[in-house]
C-alpha cells in the first residue's frame, strides 16, 4: 500500500497515510518521463558505481535540478562509466552543489 502524496510504502493492513491523513493505494502510478532535450545536457560527474551517480542525482533534485545518468553499454560494471549529465544552464549550480557535499566528507 502507498500514499498517492508522499510516496511513503505501508505494510498491508493500512488504509491511511499518517502524515497525508489520506486514503492509501495499491500501486503508485509511473512517474512521468522527463522532457529533456539530450542535445543541451553536460557531463558534470563521472562515477565508478550507479549509486554514487543515484546519490548525486538525489542530491541535485533537492534544489530543482533535473539531471540524467547515462550509462555505458559494457556489461562489466567496473569497465562501465556512470555519468551524471544536467541542462547546460545548471551545470554552475549543479557543479557547486556537489563540489560543497565533497568537501563536507
Amino acid at each position: 500500500m502507498f500514499c498517492p502524496k508522499c510516496k511513503t510504502e505501508y505494510k498491508d493492513g493500512f488504509l491511511e497515510c499518517s502524515d497525508c491523513m489520506i486514503d492509501l493505494i495499491s500501486e503508485l502510478p509511473l512517474e512521468p518521463v522527463m522532457d529533456i532535450e539530450y542535445a543541451d545536457l553536460v557531463d558534470i560527474k563521472t562515477c565508478e558505481y550507479r549509486h554514487e551517480a543515484d546519490l548525486a542525482k538525489g542530491l541535485l533534485l533537492v534544489y530543482d535540478i533535473d539531471s540524467v545518468i547515462q550509462t555505458g553499454t559494457s556489461a562489466l560494471v567496473s569497465e562501465t562509466p556512470v555519468r551524471l549529465l544536467v541542462k547546460e544552464r545548471d551545470v554552475r549550480e549543479a557543479e557547486e552543489i556537489l563540489h560543497n557535499v565533497a568537501e563536507d566528507f
